[in-house]
């Protein structure tokens, strides 16, 4: 096995871009590594970058989660706005996840609702972190900093 290469990832933005991920998503954006700089980029339809640079393979690698781990996280997410209070909240997340680009609208309703924000953070981070340590080893990826999440377990 060859050695990781090694980038300086902008831990947040990828975060963030796995968060949202969503295989429903098709002719939106979809998010890259920028191997060079670290940041995520996003091209296809309505992107802030030209679809042909994808073809640079050596600058950028696409996000990607397996469809198991898609429906996993689908599941998680249907069963966590079961337990939703708020009637009004639930519905309003029910009807995001059920469109498409469904994942980011969710969490643009959860950032609304701190309590609720951090109730599904909490069970859904170690899950999330797990699937992008699992996508950087699969592309032969290794961060130049630990990811946040490591640097704050080991405090």
């Amino acid at each position: 096995m060859r050695n990781p290469r090694v980038v300086a990832i902008d831990w947040v933005a990828l975060q963030r871009a796995f968060e949202r991920l969503d295989a429903t998503c098709e002719g939106e954006p979809h998010p890259y590594l920028n191997l060079r700089t670290g940041k995520v980029a996003y091209f296809g339809a309505n992107g802030c970058t030209n679809l042909s640079d994808t073809l640079d393979l050596d600058r950028y690698v696409a996000l990607t989660l397996s469809e198991q781990a898609l429906r996993d996280r689908h599941a998680r997410l249907r069963a966590f706005i079961a337990t939703v209070p708020e009637p009004e909240l639930s519905l309003r997340l029910r009807e995001a996840l059920s469109q498409q680009g469904g994942m980011g609208a969710f969490y643009d309703i959860l950032l609304e609702h701190p309590h609720h924000h951090a109730r599904w953070q909490r069970t859904e981070a170690p899950r999330l972190y797990a699937l992008i340590e699992e996508w950087l080893r699969s592309e032969g990826l290794e961060g130049l900093t630990a990811p946040p999440w490591r640097q704050l377990a080991n405090q």
